[in-house]
């Protein structure tokens, strides 16, 4: 009797316990939990089962029945069609999900690639259907076609290693690879052959984000104090955008990251604002047409415990107003379309 009176006793002490857990985090999570309740849902723009194994692992899988899964993205991008591309750190392949018939598929393996042993942190598609991916353990660029064929290794001419630390790559309207140095800052063009056709170098190491206009000329993203900066990484002109985020409330801009331009030069940005005891005020995808914000939309904001995967780049644009993110679970990646307006 006495070994189950206090058998229950020690389930009962579980449970409270539990209850005060759950209300101690419910408390904690509070300022993100009420903000994300607020924030536009989004559409599902592609939804892909997660999963590994013999079958998957560094595969391309030749039953065209089978289900292809993402198990590990590291990097995702979108081509002029709206397809989307991942690199699949953990299978060893790139992915493609095609926006027309919304399926996945294994585009090739690069385990036995020259990436084997390094690790893709950037991916870009040219309008030629090329396919650059980053291996950062180099701080090279590999090149291949729709196939997997290897076509050129960028980033070394001669005895010169030419980008030091690799930020990000983009390709531009002409098919050519913009690749940004964030240790020796500078942004390089190289032909599709690797060979160097323009450098800009630029003067801080501050830069939160990076993307190219509609024409393939280079910009930066900074938080400069209260405001957030956009800079051409050309002339070096700086623009500073207009953005509200009241601070003599002592709010402040947290995340001023540069997701892409459109067709019409506008920018759009992730703008993150924090109260003084650091809830949330606003988490937006906003567009800028020259310094004036012009339309936004609250994304939902997810702290890094809540994510099991972070992406080099959380959110992409896709098309004109449209910007996608994502979330990820143990069963699937979710990417979710915001449209901007």
């Amino acid at each position: 009797m006495k070994n189950k009176i206090c058998s229950i006793f020690i389930v009962a002490s579980m449970i409270v316990t539990c209850f005060w857990l759950q209300a101690a985090f419910a408390q904690e999570a509070s300022p993100f939990a009420e903000f994300n309740k607020n924030a536009d849902k989004g559409t599902v723009y592609a939804s892909v089962k997660r999963g590994s194994g013999a079958d998957q692992l560094g595969r391309v899988i030749e039953d065209k029945t089978a289900e292809t899964l993402l198990m590990g993205p590291s990097a995702f991008c979108a081509d002029g069609a709206g397809n989307l591309y991942f690199a699949d750190c953990v299978n060893f392949r790139v992915v493609k999900y095609d926006a027309a018939n919304k399926k996945t598929s294994a585009v090739f393996d690069y385990k036995m690639s020259g990436i084997k042993n390094g690790f893709v942190s950037d991916i870009a598609v040219a309008k030629s259907g090329d396919i650059y991916l980053v291996n950062s353990a180099e701080n090279y660029v590999y090149r291949f076609d729709q196939s997997g064929k290897p076509l050129a290794v960028i980033g070394q001419i001669e005895d010169r290693h030419v980008a030091k630390r690799i930020a990000a790559i983009f390709c531009d309207p002409s098919s050519n690879l913009v690749v940004i140095d964030a240790q020796n800052p500078n942004a390089i063009v190289f032909s599709p052959e690797g060979k160097i056709l323009k450098e800009s170098e630029f003067k801080f190491e501050d830069a939160t984000s990076y993307a190219l206009d509609n024409s393939g000329k280079p910009f930066a993203a900074r938080i400069d104090g209260d405001s957030a900066k956009l800079v051409d990484l050309e002339t070096g002109k700086e623009t500073v955008l207009k953005y509200e985020i009241d601070s003599a409330k002592e709010n402040k801009l947290v995340e001023a990251r540069l997701i892409g331009f459109d067709n019409a030069g506008a920018a759009y940005m992730k703008m993150t604002v924090i109260d003084k005891n650091g809830g949330m005020v606003n988490n937006a995808a906003v567009k800028f047409k020259g310094a004036a914000a012009e339309k936004s939309v609250k994304m939902p904001y997810l702290t890094i415990d809540e994510r099991e995967l972070t992406l080099k780049n959380p959110e992409i644009l896709v098309k004109d107003n449209t910007v996608l993110g994502y979330f990820d679970s143990d069963a699937s990646f979710d990417v979710i379309s915001y449209e901007v307006k």
